[in-house]
């Protein structure tokens, strides 16, 4: 999403996931900007025969809430971290990015994708990059996430997790 000082990541899409249905009914270009930070394969689909098979399903309403639901919550995770910590802040970015995209480790810990940098994390989380930085290394100090050797590693994962969503109301 362009912003006034520079692009500004609402939300990230993964595997089976959709870019585009805002346009689907009114024809209008779409309110955000895709940029692929990795190998994607994206398919396009005229606009026709995608109605078509969307109003042809008895499950129109339901396929359709859905398709919002996983555009939207997201973004809703996201407005959930405005008012963190700035340290619980990058780590619920680190969080949100392990949960999509991350693997998990026998030890517990999950390696977050080399992709992921400071800066993106940053635009994420509307930091500034040397802020993300600085909050980095204070979550490395305490032994909550390992910086090197890439990839970042959020140790005791789980327990990171249930902690965020224990310690701030989310919006969802």
């Amino acid at each position: 999403k362009n912003t006034c000082k520079e692009d500004s990541i609402i939300s990230f899409l993964g595997k089976q996931d959709s870019i585009g249905p805002l346009t689907l009914l009114g024809g209008a270009k779409s309110p955000a900007n895709y940029t692929s930070i990795s190998e994607v394969s994206v398919y396009q689909f005229e606009r026709k025969y995608v109605l078509n098979k969307l109003l042809s399903s008895p499950d129109v309403f339901w396929q359709m809430n859905a398709l919002m639901q996983s555009m939207v919550t997201p973004m809703l995770e996201r407005e959930g971290y405005v008012n963190l910590p700035s340290s619980e802040k990058v780590l619920a970015g680190l969080i949100a990015c392990g949960e999509r995209f991350g693997r998990i480790e026998s030890d517990g810990s999950c390696l977050i994708p080399y992709y992921f940098t400071q800066k993106i994390l940053g635009n994420y989380l509307n930091l500034a990059r040397a802020y993300v930085a600085t909050n980095l290394r204070k979550l490395e100090e305490d032994g909550i996430i390992a910086l090197s050797p890439k990839p970042w590693r959020v140790n005791n994962f789980e327990i990171h997790k249930q902690k965020l969503k224990e310690n701030h109301e989310p919006y969802i």
